[in-house]
C-alpha cells in the first residue's frame, strides 16, 4: 500500500498541508469551498501527536454552534483521542466529519467519502 501512495502522491492526488499530513484531491476543494484550512492545520497538529502504528484510523467531527466550534477525534469506535473547543469560527456547517488514516509515512486526511 504504501508505493501505491507515494506513486499517487507523485501524481499529485494528494496536496501536502504539514510534512506528514497530506489531504485528498476532493478535500482540498471541500477546505477551498468553505475557506477552512484553519480546520485541517487543527486536525495535523493532533495527528502529530498520534501513534499511526497504533491507531491507523481517526475521525474527526467538528459541531459548531453560536459562532465556537466543539471538535473531537476519535478512532471510529467511540474511543476519544484528542478534542479541542473553538471560542470562534466562521465556519459554514453545523456539523462536518474528516477522517484520517495512516499510510506510512504520512497521515491522509479526506472526506468520508473518499474513504
Amino acid at each position: 500500500m504504501a508505493t501505491l501512495f507515494r506513486n499517487s502522491f507523485r501524481s499529485k492526488n494528494y496536496q501536502r498541508v504539514t510534512t506528514s499530513t497530506v489531504i485528498t484531491r476532493s478535500l482540498l476543494f471541500w477546505t477551498e469551498g468553505l475557506e477552512c484550512f484553519w480546520l485541517l492545520h487543527l486536525y495535523a497538529s493532533h495527528l502529530c501527536a498520534i501513534d499511526g502504528s497504533k491507531e491507523w484510523f481517526t475521525c474527526l467531527q467538528i459541531t459548531v454552534r453560536d459562532s465556537a466550534a466543539s471538535i473531537v477525534i476519535g478512532d471510529g469506535n467511540g474511543k476519544t483521542l484528542a478534542s479541542q473547543r473553538v471560542d470562534y469560527t466562521d465556519f459554514r456547517l453545523e456539523r462536518a466529519t474528516l477522517y484520517a488514516v495512516w499510510e506510512d509515512p504520512y497521515w491522509v486526511i479526506m472526506l468520508p467519502s473518499d474513504y
